[in-house]
């Protein structure tokens, strides 16, 4: 809330005559108020961290998910050669975070086409586009041997996850912190399965960070499906841990202290 203050002069009435005003003019003063208006918050032109993608889908699958991440929080509708696909049982529309997604409950050749999800808002609005043919093929859908495990460390200390993975065409690997991609950097290595690893994907933080904490992803997926494991990293203050664990080691120290029972000696 804002003030302001008027004065309000009030002058006492005289004659029609010019001339000064009387000496017991009365002078007001009050304060008006008025509600402040924030200004509202400024949006962007919505946009995509991750498109859709290609993909060959087997006909007779059942509950196939096209999926993008964005940015913010944009409505999003979903067409097909153009044309609006209605949110229902055989289409549902998924929203989760940053994510973006058309849960297809039964694929047929008849939905091959070209697929679009519209993200708009109140600046305007961007599209992005896949093609999904539906064939059949022969393979299998991606599965877990061996699934990254939740990690648990303190600040500075190493955070490795890693994952085994089996399909037929060999998947693709995709790790995710928050729903949002991670992109190999000097801070993480993403490192992909070879013989020299026992094909093994991981990805591995060196030096933790408490801003690296929260929950980490790897989506594996193939022409034939997609599947994914959620797992956390915990990461804790090894400053804060070392002061209590000194405190313990003082407490444990220091001399027992008698008490007084209240009973009179004989």
């Amino acid at each position: 809330m804002c003030s302001c203050k008027v004065t309000i002069a009030a002058i006492a009435q005289t004659s029609k005559k010019v001339g000064k005003p009387p000496l017991d003019s009365a002078v007001t003063t009050r304060v008006v108020e008025e509600d402040s208006v924030a200004s509202p918050s400024v949006e962007t032109m919505p946009s995509f961290v991750k498109k859709l993608e290609d993909r060959v889908i087997p006909d007779g699958s059942s509950n196939v998910t096209l999926s993008c991440v964005v940015e913010g929080s944009p409505d999003a509708r979903w067409m097909i050669e153009d044309e609006l696909i209605e949110d229902g049982e055989d289409f549902r529309y998924i929203s989760d975070g940053n994510i973006r997604g058309l849960l297809i409950s039964e694929v047929f050749p008849e939905d091959s086409g070209v697929y679009s999800c519209v993200i708009s808002n109140t600046t305007g609005e961007s599209r992005c586009s896949c093609k999904i043919s539906v064939e059949e093929i022969e393979g299998e859908t991606p599965t877990f041997l061996m699934k990254p495990k939740p990690v648990s460390v303190n600040a500075g200390e190493r955070a490795f996850f890693s994952c085994r993975v089996d399909g037929d065409p060999p998947p693709s690997i995709q790790w995710l912190f928050c729903n949002q991609p991670i992109i190999g950097s000097d801070r993480i290595t993403i490192t992909e399965a070879d013989p020299s690893n026992n094909h093994t994907h991981s990805l591995e933080i060196p030096q933790v960070s408490p801003q690296d904490a929260g929950r980490y992803a790897v989506c594996c997926r193939n022409l034939l499906g997609d599947v994914t494991c959620t797992v956390s990293l915990i990461v804790s203050d090894a400053k804060k841990l070392e002061i209590r664990k000194d405190f313990r080691d003082v407490l444990k120290k220091s001399p027992a202290v008698k008490t007084n029972t209240g009973k009179t000696p004989n």
